[in-house]
């Protein structure tokens, strides 16, 4: 079953950066490559699900006009503000994918996420993003590759299962033996070559 959010208050309520966001070398690395492997340099609006303290979103807020940041802890939340966003960064306490946000985007990152879910909750969020996505919007997958016994599905099967479901393109493929990056985007070729080069 996908992981209530009790599961996470409990995490949170014993440390405020239960994952190492801030500290790991291995997410540094990570928020890098992830960063270096968005197709475009600049995007309109951007929806981050499980943002938990706020780490990346601080890094995704110089590349996106406004950026949706959402977690089912509402305690991660707490976390993220008192550390101090930039003024384009919105937080907004849901679960996925019972909730999800309003209006559409040009970019979702789907970062260590997936694998709390049950693959129906998963194939659900699937759907909802490429609903969500503009036309020459793109869905980035990151997550770590090791299962862990307390999660639903291992980031090799989340990222198989998108493969799979998605009906949207894969775009571009990333992987060394800590974790695996995908990049989807539209199916349609005029979509994918966007502004930038048609311009």
């Amino acid at each position: 079953m996908t992981l209530p959010t009790s599961y996470f208050d409990q995490i949170y309520a014993a440390s405020t950066d239960p994952w190492g966001f801030a500290t790991r070398a291995y997410e540094a690395r990570k928020y890098a490559i992830t960063l270096a492997c968005l197709p475009r340099a600049r995007y309109r609006r951007a929806f981050e699900p499980g943002c938990s303290i706020g780490v990346f979103t601080r890094l995704l807020a110089a590349r996106v006009d406004e950026v949706v940041a959402s977690d089912s802890s509402c305690q991660a939340l707490e976390l993220a503000r008192a550390q101090g966003q930039p003024s384009n960064v919105e937080f907004v306490c849901h679960a996925l994918p019972k909730e999800w946000p309003k209006g559409r985007f040009d970019l979702i990152v789907f970062s260590e996420v997936g694998y709390y879910l049950d693959t129906a909750d998963l194939d659900r969020f699937v759907a909802l993003a490429a609903t969500s996505l503009d036309p020459d919007g793109h869905l980035v997958a990151v997550h770590w590759r090791m299962p862990v016994a307390d999660y639903p599905q291992s980031g090799e099967e989340v990222h198989a299962r998108l493969r799979m479901v998605s009906s949207l393109a894969p775009l571009a493929h990333y992987e060394d033996v800590h974790f695996l990056l995908d990049v989807f985007g539209s199916s349609d070729r005029a979509a994918l070559q966007g502004p930038e080069s048609s311009a």
